[in-house]
This record gives structure tokens, C-alpha cells and sequence, in this order.
């Protein structure tokens, strides 16, 4: 037996760590009569901090929610039925929602994620729609970067982005970028003395498609080399901070995608692409996209 007025709250869960909650207060009669609802979603403590937005279905039967995790980047989307209502508009006092576990290799098909692309979306959604439907796999430390593109195409639509168009974001930002600096010939090669290993870069860029200055630099690495040589026609307020690099094709005519990531002078970081045959040209191409996206 309850006094008049006990306040109560029931959760059940209906999913792996995630289910209904039930508050309302026991009256006179020790009935109880719910007050307010909500789905609840526990994090399984693989980072300090989840980000869970839930929004509440049209059908008032279903809620479905998105959790950011912000560590390794993953955007999981998870969907809970709201059993209470369910059952107060049904009239019934069970929860009939039929389920069926299925593989989905019965039916000639394959799990495969549900990632929407829109304005709230986390950093790490389309990092993995581009590495999963495109096989670009962005470092994690661009994916701030390429976010807030994703973000701003989405209002400037009022809408979520499909795949293709994401990759048109993606294509037009770093891939067909306005260039200011062009390099018109370039070579580099290895030389070795008295046991030390040196890397030299040799050839000519252009400056807005008329003025072509000669380039020449040695360093450790192809990308010490090119920013030595480009330090001495004046790019020299640009800092080194970051590489990655992967294959995006395989086979004899595979190419490299190299990630760079420079410190701007203004003291903001930004992001360069570079795809080639060659890795080290494909590094060279990206210092020359970050610069050039940094001066457009």
C-alpha cells in the first residue's frame, strides 16, 4: 500500500542498456496514475562524455535518439518504443509490438549502418560515411574541419545531405579547390652521404597561372624538403603539424591520398589533400592544397 500522493518512478528496460521510464504518484486508492515518460539510454563508459539528443516520433508511439561518441567519432542511432503510451492508447496491458530477430543474410542482405547526415550531426557521422561508401579515411583530427562543411551545406539546403552530395562537399572543398599555387614541375629524390640520408626537392610553381618561380630545398623527408623550398619564395609563415596517408585504389596503378595539417599564420590549423601515384608527390600535393586553401 501506497499513502496519497506517493511519487514513484519504473524503468524497464527493452534493448541492451536502454528502455522506458515510468513516473507518476499512487492515489487514494493506491492506483497509479503516470504523469510523465521518457526513454533512457545507458553509455557504456567507453569515453567520459556522450552527447544524446532524443526526439519524440509524429506517431507519439516511438522515440529515436542519436549518441555521439566523441572520442573514437562514432554516431550510433538507436530507436526505443514508448511502451506506456502504447499501451494507454491500445487499451491493453501488454506491450504488443511484434519482434522479430532475423539475420539478415536469410533474406540475401547485409547489416548495414544508417548514418543521417544533417546540421546536428556528430563530427564523426560523415568522416564514416566518406571512409565507408568512398574509402576516404579522414584522421580523426580533420574531422572538426569537415564537419562544419557538412553542417553549413545542410542549412544552406535545409536538409540532410545524401552520400553523393556529401561527397560533392568533400570534392569541392579539398579535390577541386581553387588553386593559387601550382606546381608546373616538380622531382625529388633521395641522396645519401657519409651516412646521412638527405631528400631533395627540384621544380617550378606558379603564382596565380602567370608568375613561375623556381624551387629548390633538401631535407629529411620529401615534406621537409618541399617546405624548405617553398620557404624561399616567401611561404614561410606556415608550420608543419600533421600526416596521414592511405591507398584509395589498389593494384599497379594504385594511388595515395596523403592527409596534411598546417598551422596557418594566423595561428588556425587547416587541412590539405594530396592524391598521386607517387607518395611523395601525393605528400607535396597536400602541403600545396592546405596553403592554397588557407589563401583562397
Amino acid at each position: 500500500d501506497y499513502p496519497d500522493g506517493t511519487f514513484a518512478e519504473f524503468s524497464r528496460n527493452y534493448g541492451n542498456d536502454c528502455g522506458i521510464t515510468v513516473c507518476g504518484q499512487y492515489d487514494e486508492e493506491d492506483r497509479f496514475h503516470v504523469e510523465y515518460y521518457y526513454p533512457f539510454f545507458r553509455g557504456t563508459g567507453v569515453t567520459t562524455q556522450e552527447a544524446v539528443t532524443v526526439e519524440k516520433h509524429v506517431d507519439k508511439n516511438a522515440f529515436s535518439g542519436a549518441c555521439d561518441d566523441l572520442r573514437i567519432g562514432i554516431t550510433l542511432i538507436f530507436y526505443l518504443q514508448n511502451a506506456a503510451e502504447y499501451m494507454k492508447e491500445s487499451g491493453t496491458d501488454y506491450w504488443e509490438i511484434p519482434y522479430l530477430p532475423i539475420d539478415p543474410a536469410d533474406v540475401g542482405r547485409e547489416y548495414e549502418p544508417i548514418i543521417r547526415i544533417n546540421s546536428q550531426s556528430g563530427k564523426g557521422g560523415a568522416a564514416f560515411v566518406m571512409n565507408n561508401n568512398f574509402g576516404y579515411d579522414l584522421p580523426k583530427r580533420m574531422h572538426p574541419e569537415f564537419s562544419k562543411l557538412v553542417q553549413a551545406k545542410c542549412e544552406e539546403l535545409g536538409r540532410e545531405l545524401i552520400p553523393k552530395e556529401l561527397f560533392e562537399v568533400f570534392e569541392k572543398n579539398y579535390l577541386e579547390h581553387k588553386q593559387k599555387y601550382v606546381l608546373s614541375s616538380r622531382k625529388i629524390y633521395e641522396e645519401s652521404e657519409n651516412g646521412n640520408d638527405y631528400v631533395h626537392f627540384k621544380g617550378k610553381m606558379k603564382i596565380n597561372g602567370n608568375e613561375e618561380v623556381s624551387l629548390s630545398g633538401v631535407g629529411n623527408g620529401p615534406i621537409d624538403a618541399f617546405f624548405n623550398a617553398i620557404k624561399k619564395v616567401g611561404l614561410d609563415k606556415y608550420e608543419f603539424i600533421s600526416y596521414s596517408q592511405h591507398a584509395i585504389s589498389q593494384g599497379s596503378d594504385s594511388k595515395a591520398v596523403s592527409y596534411i595539417e598546417l598551422k596557418k599564420p594566423d595561428g588556425k590549423n587547416i587541412f590539405g589533400i594530396g592524391i598521386d601515384s607517387n607518395v611523395n608527390v601525393a605528400s607535396v600535393l597536400g602541403v600545396l592544397n592546405a596553403i592554397n586553401r588557407a589563401e583562397a
